[in-house]
């Protein structure tokens, strides 16, 4: 507060052209009010003039007016509610818990597929293959897996940011 009262003096003092005499009554009276004006009375403006979300909201009047459309428009979408991403979050750690166990091409093919999405054709689009080819390459690599473990399971596992490497196509 003194260092906003001297800082109301310097800006008076500038206005009147003469310096803020702290020993006159109706300078210091001068600064108080600057000091009023400033800090409380436009302080509180925004506020008043700020919508009242907690007024009128069970109201039953009209859904497209009001405090009711207001709050509808300052809601974030349901896609950042964590307590609705918590469960998909669960459920992808569980569907890639296996990939942990195993190190194999199907563990490989199973993060690959988790990063784009479960999506075969970002998939295929990304390792320059047709889908049929892919889908061909999943079902194989899955029969080895069921079939013959491989000798890193239990020891090693794949990363999550595995990047497969890409050979560059011949024209």
């Amino acid at each position: 507060m003194p260092g906003e009262a001297w800082i109301a003096a310097e800006a008076i003092a500038k206005q009147r052209q003469q310096p803020v005499d702290f020993a006159d009554p109706s300078d210091r009276e001068l600064v108080l009010s600057w000091l009023y004006n400033r800090l409380v009375r436009f302080q509180e403006k925004t506020q008043r003039y700020a919508a009242r979300l907690d007024v009128g909201w069970d109201d039953d009047a009209d859904e497209r007016t009001g405090p009711a459309a207001l709050a509808r428009v300052l809601a974030a979408p349901d896609l950042f509610d964590p307590a609705l991403q918590l469960p998909a979050v669960e459920e992808r750690e569980q569907r890639l818990a296996w990939t942990a166990a195993s190190y194999s091409e199907a563990s490989a093919y199973g993060v690959l597929l988790d990063r784009f999405d479960w999506d075969a054709r970002e998939l295929a689009g990304h390792l320059l293959i047709v889908v049929g080819t892919l889908r061909r390459r999943l079902l194989r690599a899955s029969t080895v897996v069921k079939r013959q473990p491989s000798l890193f399971d239990g020891v090693e596992c794949i990363a999550r940011d595995f990047v497969p490497t890409v050979r560059a196509r011949r024209c």
